[in-house]
């Protein structure tokens, strides 16, 4: 068995250091809603991190992916948004496809809804337990999901999350390329 470091593949060892250890295992799942994560340390990290950075971080295993999507919200580039929505359809299972559903619509509201549901499909044969989160992300997004059978619970942690993301916004300066 690996260590982490050695599953990022398109990460580098100081990349994983800097930006995936220090905040995978509070920001994975829907662990961001506990809000366990030091906001400050994680918004220098942001301010650090370049565009190209998160978009390796996106394309990597499933922890890189996990933080790369919290590093995504408020960036403006098409690059990073095109990796985001990528990363949401290749992703591997509710660790990071609960934030990259909730950094998608977030981030990228008017081009998330096709991403989401190629993902809710897959989730939905591979069972990765992700699929009514992902409903409850298109639903909010007024997405083709009848609103009325969105798992309530899937709802409120989707919008607790989406919360966590409102916040990061606040205090994200993602650095300027």
């Amino acid at each position: 068995m690996g260590t982490v470091s050695d599953e990022l593949d398109p990460v580098s060892f100081e990349l994983n250091e800097r930006c995936v250890m220090p905040f995978y295992g509070d920001l994975m799942g829907k662990n961001a809603t506990r809000l366990q994560f030091d906001l400050d340390l994680f918004s220098r990290v942001a301010a650090e991190t370049t565009d190209d950075e998160v978009i390796g971080l996106l394309s990597a295993d499933w922890r890189p992916r996990a933080v790369g999507a919290w590093l995504a919200i408020g960036r403006s580039s098409e690059a990073v948004d095109q990796a985001l929505l990528d990363s949401v359809e290749s992703s591997e299972g509710a660790y990071s496809a609960l934030p990259l559903a909730v950094a998608a619509a977030f981030a990228v509201p008017d081009r998330a809804i096709a991403s989401l549901l190629r993902y809710r499909e897959k989730d939905r044969r591979e069972q990765g337990g992700a699929a009514a989160f992902v409903e409850a992300a298109v639903a909010y997004l007024g997405g083709p999901i009848d609103s009325i059978s969105v798992v309530p619970d899937a709802r409120a942690d989707f919008e607790q999350m989406l919360a966590v993301a409102v916040e990061v916004a606040g205090r994200v300066r993602p650095r300027q390329q």
